[in-house]
């Protein structure tokens, strides 16, 4: 037994143990994923409530990084999302009518940004369509 301690108190042996675990341990941080991905449906229990606190809950559940600027999270309530969704989804439903959006910029990281649609004036009230224009209609030759 003394002879095997004396082969791991020799300081080329430790730095090589060493440099094992190391190497190891990068490794293992650089290549790990949580494993899910942005069409994967997994299960969501998170309830309505502040914008801030939702966002918190979605990040715990899927391990997602979200980029978003602090200024544009409100004081709104978000929509409860409970049931298997994929991430996409559930951020869908989670922020409806928060006046928020959302895109995915990497595999599990997502950008929280304003809605740039702008909400009819009342319920009734929506945009005019675009004016329609008529072109000229043509009879292919081999129908003739």
């Amino acid at each position: 037994m003394l002879s095997s301690l004396k082969i791991i108190e020799s300081p080329k042996h430790v730095s090589y143990a060493v440099f094992s675990c190391l190497l190891t341990f990068l490794i293992s941080s650089v290549f790990s994923t949580n494993g899910l991905a942005q069409n994967d449906s997994i299960r969501f229990d998170i309830p309505s409530q502040n914008v801030q606190s939702a966002l918190d809950a979605f990040v715990e559940v899927t391990n997602f990084s979200l980029i978003y600027r602090k200024e544009n999270i409100s004081d709104a309530i978000t929509m409860t999302v409970s049931g298997q969704y994929t991430p996409g989804q559930a951020l869908s439903i989670m922020l409806q009518g928060t006046g928020l959006t959302f895109e995915f910029t990497s595999k599990d990281t997502v950008a929280i940004i304003k809605n740039q649609h702008k909400p009819a004036e009342s319920a009734g009230e929506s945009e005019a369509p675009a004016p329609m224009t008529k072109q000229k209609e043509t009879t292919p030759k081999n129908w003739e």
